[in-house]
């Protein structure tokens, strides 16, 4: 914010804001209301010159009610697989299509690049270390195998969440009776529960179980498997 007060027009830009901090969240409250940021350690609200705010988020529904009212929202079109093999391709080291395409289909569910790069980016390791100088499918493989990377892309923590979640049945009273509504836990019993570590699960966990239609927020519920996930993933209860 020193550059944005120093740089009249400046572009601020906030990536995954909705994992802001309380105390930051109130600073950006003031920005967006009155144009104004309190700045550490000095008593008053400082006056800043104009400037152009941008927010990303993966996960809108994490967002705080009060920041949806303050932007103009504007949905991406998730990228299509042809769009994310090129992506894979514009990287420094070389990569065949075929073989961009078989991370893409393992990945593509986001829309995003970042699953496929941070597959690439695995591939690339293990091709330096046979002295290739290409990507090749047998780096594809070897980044499948090792990461236990199934059909929907999903790692082996990825599965343990899942696991860990068919463990917590949620059920509801109907006529004095107790009906199954869901399986779900808080975001740390999911952790906790799982063994995985909370910024990995908010960071790329549960976005890879949420694009793939596996995981849903539920009021009163919090982390709850879908349908798909239950059906897809019946193996996993009761192991």
């Amino acid at each position: 914010m020193r550059r944005v007060v120093e740089t009249p027009g400046s572009v601020l830009f906030v990536d995954e804001i909705h994992d802001l901090l309380g105390a930051h969240t109130r600073k950006l409250y003031l920005v967006l209301e009155e144009g104004r940021y309190q700045f550490r350690g000095e008593p008053h609200p400082v006056e800043l010159p104009p400037v152009t705010l941008l927010g990303a988020t993966t996960d809108y529904g994490a967002l705080h009610p009060a920041l949806k009212r303050r932007w103009i929202k504007h949905v991406f079109e998730p990228a299509k697989p042809e769009q994310l093999v090129g992506y894979v391709q514009r990287r420094p080291f070389p990569i065949a299509t075929d073989v961009a395409r078989r991370i893409v289909d393992r990945t593509k569910f986001s829309g995003a690049p970042w699953e496929a790069l941070e597959v690439y980016r695995m591939a690339v390791t293990s091709a330096k270390g046979r002295g290739g100088a290409a990507v090749e499918d047998a780096d594809v493989d070897r980044v499948f195998t090792l990461q236990k990377m199934d059909a929907l892309g999903l790692r082996w923590l990825d599965r343990r969440v899942i696991q860990a979640l068919f463990t917590q049945p949620k059920y509801r009273r109907v006529d004095g009776e107790l009906v199954f509504e869901c399986y779900a836990a808080s975001e740390l019993n999911t952790c906790t529960l799982a063994g995985v570590d909370k910024g990995e699960y908010r960071e790329a966990i549960r976005p890879r179980l949420m694009t793939r239609g596996l995981l849903q927020v539920r009021p009163y519920y919090g982390q709850a498997l879908t349908e798909k996930a239950i059906e897809t993933y019946s193996d996993l209860k009761g192991t």
